[in-house]
């Protein structure tokens, strides 16, 4: 998956590549949850907006599950 743009200010985008249910969560560094969606994608589907306005600047963990497999990616917040 892809989170664009990284570094983001107000939302970042997911891009998902393949077709799946796909639970997304923000973890700060000390591995707090911080928030979660639950999202169907198609192998076309429109990238996904995470709103990260609330979240203070900062780096963050995007981690998205599917039934197949897990990933984590860094996302910093300005």
């Amino acid at each position: 998956f892809e989170l664009r743009p990284n570094p983001a200010t107000q939302e970042t985008w997911l891009v998902v590549t393949e077709s799946a249910k796909v639970n997304i969560s923000i973890f700060n560094t000390s591995g707090t949850l911080l928030q979660t969606w639950n999202q169907a994608f198609a192998s076309s589907s429109a990238p996904f907006s995470l709103g990260i306005s609330a979240l203070p600047p900062g780096l963050y963990f995007v981690q998205i599950q599917t039934e197949k497999s897990q990933a984590m990616k860094r996302l910093v917040k300005l």
